[in-house]
């Protein structure tokens, strides 16, 4: 079949053409492989280039990408631009038509062709940016779709990348795995696919003989197989539509963040500002100019008098241009994709831009355990046989050959883990060495089960590849517990393996180490609940083993678990070590005391989780700190959550449904709510959370698919980075918008003022356009990029509705721009009495490019040495902190120092100013470069005026609010009614079925965000798909 065949076949679900080609041994046959066996390790060792050549590779197109030259047109859609551009080009013809024939000086075009020499600069500097951040998406997206994925080569199972499947291989699937290409269906048991994000489906699909189709980009819901693939890359259903759409599922390069949203606010209010600024500016100047005409006397007079008006429209332009913060976006623009490339390094792979900041406001996170705070190198360190003392240590001893027997087909068969042997490249020099690491792939607990056998010299590949297998009961955060049932000579078997304390109550005999099979009474059932207890208080992971015979012939009704599940016999329980992380409890502190409330959230026994919660600093029952389990947090409303979570610190033997509650809760409540998970069940909660962290090692695809920032290295420790890299970006933003307005406020007063006092604008608008664009925009860059620090984990988190504007930036903004404004008022009216400058007012041309020169120096200057002070957003950060170790700062404020003596003393003429070499150079330089460290000395004075910080004040009292107006509501309300509803943001009661209010800004995830709860009554724990969606 062509491409276009097969395409048509997934595309129809066409199983007439499916089974004209011989269902999926003909096309195994086409592919020349062994369904069985796999691609071979004959073609392995030709790097399977025949195969390639043919077939191509897995790899899907780029999204499409806008040409370097297509996005520098795209700026001048920028309404500033164009409105600077008009005025150029109206300047231009007026200063051609009117002004140059009659004092035939070219000088006097160098006003309009500055301002096209700036709108090209900043067009240029805007475009590279967006090139960048461009750029730096294709490499995220490349990241994004490519994971690992087990598959069937030379009959072993083997991992490999995504982009390195091939056509003709054997995927092996099991529960929360995505599907890297399409294929079709060889075996399997229970196989279900969630096609949401193909097909849109929200039912998870039956995948078997009759239904064969699986789509690549999909994710295994339940169950597990092997299936063939038949088409790669951009033949296969979802690489066609990328083809057709010509854009990445899912992913919008222009999406706005909430934080953009808020600046697009502050800037439309300032463009407003600047619009009647410069309105008025040219009534008063108009009125001038028209009393002046009534004065003139002739004609001629008159006409002299025309270029003035033009004069006087380039000087309320310029005011205008003082008002509009342009940099803002491209101070977004830079903070963000600065941090996202830099979070990369942080082990944070940032999936969608918004969370970068949205983590910056976390109030509460909850986090998994096991992987997360612990290390997930499982190991077996305690071995209880009922009736015989625990044994400790790595390799315990069964000394009856039979139970051995017994006890390592229940731990081979009843499992999903397997070894797989990995070959890594590694040059040093000049050598070149292959290295082969072998390791344990699958569940933590598994693994470290199947690492008993190896001593005792047992081989589980070769007890899997003998046992017959009848069905398996999968394990899942529900049912905490997997029975696989196989068929053994003449007895059909069942082996299960799960929590003690969900599995005990199930079985009803044990095996003494002397290989008895003894009933389990009251007094055998606390002996073991005491041990299970002492290892969970010892921070274990206790794990039953048991096995059932039921009988000679299997039945269809062992398909059901709770026909299987009971009588069961328990062969030993084991204890297994997952040791805390280093790091974990200094982080945890970090968390304490940036006011951030960290709830584990696990599967485990209460005692262990609460055991290793007090060791890792989460639990402190002193201070009032609770634990609960899941069963008992599901049966409370909402009123008596209200008591219950603000003092809840773990949660223990939760579900996926449990967790999705507590999350809803905590956002309803007014909460930020970060919240890890790395399975399948996991993904309505993280869906739901304003972040959603899923682990990049241990999580499943479906897991990642449905987060925002994925932990590469599955540590805790990483999102406290995370959480410092966006207070980080928040802090970033805040400070070019204090250094943004400071230059915007203070150049526009003293515009506006000088323009009433001489008539003209003492500032040009070629001097404005270099502070206002060229400055603002290496401003951007020298305070976009500053990295976090621990100085931001000493403030309390602001939450969802904190004010851009605090009022530690406005005593900043204010302070600073009112030094501002008085040197330069001084200046302009006291540079002979106070200064003793020498300027002679009579000449009105010369004075006024002599003024022009010593304010334009001054003003650059000011700002420049303010720049330092910028960098500091909040009250807790030291004024040397990162200082000088952030090389764009330091790089940006030295060329901008010395730029600005290049302007000033040779370029007067481009800029409209004098700077007389000889008449008392070193009193001006003096006065700009005095009045110029005096911001400094400003940001030290305005730094030592505290003020109340009322952040936590506003969070606990938008909390106490909500909590009021929640219990105005549920009161009157059953449990059931109450999870058929929850509270926007605004206070409003949205029922189940309701469209959610926009309460703000942002792409659906935002008003998610803002909405603040989910209707869990929706949501069903055995259809994750749905939840999902």
């Amino acid at each position: 079949m062509s491409y276009e065949e097969v395409l048509e076949m997934f595309d129809r679900r066409d199983l007439d053409a499916y089974n004209a080609k011989g269902k999926v041994q003909g096309f195994a046959d086409a592919l020349k492989v062994n369904l069985e066996v796999g691609l071979t390790d004959e073609e392995k060792a030709t790097g399977f280039s025949e195969r390639i050549a043919k077939y191509g590779r897995n790899v899907l197109p780029d999204p499409p990408t806008e040409s370097w030259c297509h996005m520098f047109l795209g700026c001048f859609t920028d309404l500033m631009l164009i409105i600077l551009l008009c005025s150029a080009v109206l300047s231009l013809i007026l200063e051609g038509a009117i002004t140059y024939p009659k004092e035939k000086d070219w000088t006097v075009f160098i006003e309009p062709v500055s301002i096209f020499i700036a709108v090209l600069i900043v067009a240029t500097v805007q475009t590279q940016v967006d090139y960048s951040q461009q750029q730096s998406f294709l490499e995220i997206n490349k990241l994004k779709n490519n994971y690992d994925v087990t598959v069937i080569r030379n009959g072993h199972e083997e991992q490999i990348q995504s982009t390195e499947v091939l056509m003709g291989d054997i995927l092996s699937l099991k529960s929360g795995n995505a599907i890297s290409a399409d294929c079709l269906y060889i075996r399997g048991q229970d196989l279900k696919v969630n096609n949401s994000a193909q097909t849109g489906e929200s039912d998870a699909i039956p995948v078997h003989e009759e239904a064969p189709f699986m789509y690549g980009g999909t994710a295994v819901e339940t169950g597990f197989g092997h299936a063939l693939v038949v088409a790669i890359g951009p033949h296969t259903r979802s690489g066609d539509m990328m083809m057709k759409i010509q854009s990445l599922e899912g992913e919008k390069k222009d999406e706005q963040s909430p934080l953009e949203a808020k600046l697009d606010h502050v800037a439309l209010i300032l463009t407003y500002l600047g619009a009647a600024g410069g309105i008025l500016t040219f009534v008063v100047l108009f009125i001038y100019w028209c009393i002046d005409m009534v004065k003139a006397d002739g004609k001629e007079e008159r006409k002299a008098l025309v270029p003035e008006l033009v004069n006087h429209l380039m000087v309320a332009i310029t005011i205008f241009i003082c008002a509009v913060p342009e940099g803002l976006p491209l101070a977004v623009t830079i903070a963000l994709g600065f941090s996202m490339k830099r979070m990369m390094n942080d082990q944070n792979f940032v999936r969608h831009l918004s969370a970068c900041e949205t983590m910056g406001g976390a109030t509460a996170i909850c986090s998994d355990k096991t992987g997360t705070l612990t290390q997930n190198k499982m190991t077996v360190v305690r071995f209880y046989q009922i009736g015989s003392e625990a044994q400790s240590g790595t390799n315990p001893t069964i000394d009856n050959k039979d139970i051995l027997d017994l006890f390592c087909k229940a731990v081979a068969i009843n499992s999903t883990a397997y070894q797989t042997t990995t070959t890594e490249t590694k040059k040093i020099g000049k050598i070149v060495e292959t290295i082969e690491k072998t390791q344990f792939v699958g569940s933590s607990s598994e693994c470290a089960l199947l690492q008993l056998l190896e001593p005792w010299g047992k081989d589980y590949k070769q007890i899997r590849k003998d046992a017959n297998v009848q069905h398996v009961h999968e394990f899942s955060s529900a049912r905490k517990k997997m029975t696989t049932i196989v068929k053994e000579g003449d007895i059909i078997r069942a082996y299960m393996k799960g929590g003690p304390d969900f599995c005990l109550g199930l079985c009803s005999h044990y095996i003494s180490a002397p290989g008895e099979r003894l009933e389990i009474t009251q007094e055998v059932k606390e002996a073991i609940l005491r041990q299970v207890t002492v290892f969970a208080n010892d921070s274990l992971r206790t794990m039953l083993i048991a096995y059932r015979d039921l009988g000679t012939e299997f039945k269809e009704e062992y398909k059901d678990a709770t026909t299987v599940e009971h009588d069961l016999t328990v062969l030993a329980i084991v204890g297994i070590q997952d040791p805390l992380r280093e790091e974990v409890k200094d982080a945890v502190a970090a968390c304490r005391t940036a006011g951030v409330v960290v709830r584990m959230v696990t599967g485990d026994f209460i005692a262990t989780a609460k055991a290793i919660a007090r060791e890792c600093g989460i639990l402190d029952e002193s201070k009032g700190e609770t634990a609960i389990e899941g069963q008992e947090f599901a049966k409370l409303d909402k009123i008596q959550m209200l008591e219950k979570v603000p003092s809840l610190r773990v949660m223990a033997r939760s579900s996926p449904m449990d967790k999705l509650k507590l999350v809803s809760f905590l956002m309803e409540a007014g909460e930020v709510v970060a919240v890890t998970g790395d399975g399948s069940n996991d993904s309505p909660a993280l869906k739901q959370a304003d972040v959603g962290l899923s682990m990049g090692r241990c999580g499943t695809e479906l897991a990642k698919m449905a987060s925002d920032i994925v932990i590469l290295d599955d540590n805790f420790n990483s999102i406290v980075s995370a959480l410092k890299w966006g207070r980080c970006v928040y802090d970033n933003v805040r400070g070019f918008l204090q250094f943004q307005l400071t230059v915007n406020f203070s150049a526009m007063i003293v515009a506006f003022i000088g323009a009433v006092y001489l008539k003209d604008s003492p500032l040009t608008t070629i001097q404005l356009l270099w502070v206002n664009l060229i400055m603002d925009s290496l401003g951007a860059l020298a305070l976009a990029t500053r990295g976090p620090s621990n100085s931001l984990l000493k403030r309390q988190p602001y939450g969802r509705s904190d004010q851009l504007l605090s009022p530690v930036l406005i005593r900043n903004i204010v302070g600073q721009t009112l030094y501002q404004l008085i040197v330069l008022l001084l200046i302009l009216f006291g540079y002979n009495k106070i200064f003793n400058l020498g300027f002679n007012k009579n000449d009105k041309k010369t004075f006024q490019r002599d003024m022009s020169g010593i304010l334009f120096n001054t003003f650059v200057y000011m700002q420049v040495f303010n720049l330092p002070n910028s960098r500091i957003a909040g009250q807790d950060t030291p004024f040397f902190e990162g200082l000088f170790t952030n090389i764009y700062f330091v790089v940006i404020f030295i060329v901008i120092a010395l730029v600005q003596v290049i302007i000033i003393e040779w370029c007067g003429s481009a800029f409209y100013h004098n700077w007389d070499h000889k008449h008392k150079e070193g009193i001006r330089w003096l006065i700009s470069l005095a009045f110029g460290v005096g911001s400094l000395v400003i940001g030290v004075i305005l730094r030592l005026i505290r003020l109340t910080d009322h952040t936590t004040d506003r969070l606990n009292a938008h909390r106490a609010h909500r909590a009021v107006q929640m219990r105005e509501i549920y009161t009157t309300m059953d449990k059931e009614q109450q999870f058929k509803c929850h509270l926007s943001a605004s206070g409003k009661l949205v029922r189940e079925g309701e469209t959610e209010p926009e309460d703000g800004d942002g792409d659906a995830k935002e008003q998610s965000d803002s909405g603040s709860g989910v209707s869990l009554s929706a949501y069903n724990p055995d259809d994750k798909a749905e939840a999902l969606l």
